[in-house]
């Protein structure tokens, strides 16, 4: 989302995303706009917690997000993002940019799903 985190949806929150992301790239004009869903979905991973409730992030996480030891925990809505406390709300690149102005889009038509 905006900057370097790690968005956390259920599995129904992942594919309203989706669903939105089909609608409004192709009417956005982007030069790509399978580009733009496709690093959508390669930025996705299945999280199942272990018996105590906890789940542990894969390196790709960890090192996107810049989260290392600590990490803050961000209540967005839609979403929890985990970030590290360091890099809290910065930016990342184009496709980023353009996918945040649809997220933000996106949260607003939200119903409650995380």
């Amino acid at each position: 989302w905006k900057g370097p985190c790690v968005a956390l949806l259920t599995e129904a929150g992942f594919a309203r995303w989706i669903s939105h992301l089909k609608t409004v790239i192709p009417a956005a004009g982007y030069d790509d706009p399978g580009g733009h869903l496709r690093y959508a979905h390669g930025q996705a991973s299945r999280f199942r917690p272990d018996a105590q409730g906890r789940f542990a992030l894969g390196d790709r996480q960890r090192h996107a997000a810049g989260i290392d030891r600590e990490v803050t925990v961000v209540g967005a809505g839609s979403r929890v993002e985990l970030w590290n406390p360091a890099t809290y709300g910065l930016d990342l690149g184009e496709y980023r940019h353009d996918i945040e102005f649809h997220q933000d889009e996106f949260d607003l038509l939200a119903d409650g799903d995380l």
